[in-house]
């Protein structure tokens, strides 16, 4: 609306010159040549002439504000399309980055199931070392394992329940 505006602005402004102009200058032939009147041909002529010159006139104002209003356009673009190029790229880092956090989280994970893993591995270990500590002692003393499960119960062949129920 601004250059609309201005535009007109600028085109009263240059018309009321044009109008001065020819007032001013219509004065001085009526001074210089007070008795030479003007036919009705020559003063179509003139007049035609005068229209000619302001239609040119006009014609130049509008292209220039066109050629103005076509710039500014095309400025216009040219940001837009840097705005948008910019926000692609950060949306591309930003699916970058979250993609490398995603997949960081699940190294994480998978690091957390193996340490369970082998942690439960460890405690099993350390039961399985324990039962073959004792029956490595049982079987240095002499004690037999429990015929069912093989394990020694303070030198009994059977677990303490079982050999409790036959007594």
């Amino acid at each position: 609306m601004q250059i609309y505006e201005t535009a007109a602005a600028a085109a009263a402004a240059a018309a009321q010159r044009r109008r001065q102009q020819q007032q001013q200058q219509h004065r001085r032939q009526l001074q210089q040549q007070p008795r030479k009147l003007l036919q009705p041909k020559e003063q179509q002529q003139q007049q035609q002439q005068q229209q000619q010159q302001q239609q040119l006139q006009r014609q130049g104002l509008y292209r220039g504000l066109l050629q103005q209003q076509q710039q500014q356009q095309q400025q216009q673009q040219q940001q837009q399309q840097q705005r948008l190029q910019h926000l692609t790229e950060s949306y591309d880092i930003f699916i970058f980055e979250f993609n490398l956090l995603r997949g960081a989280a699940a190294a994480a994970a998978k690091a957390a199931a193996a340490t369970a893993a082998a942690e439960r591995a460890a405690a099993q270990m350390q039961v399985d070392t324990a039962a073959a500590t004792a029956a490595t002692a049982a079987a240095a003393a002499g004690a037999k394992g429990c015929s069912s499960c093989g394990r020694v119960y303070a030198g009994k062949e059977q677990h303490p329940a079982a050999s409790t129920s036959s007594s």
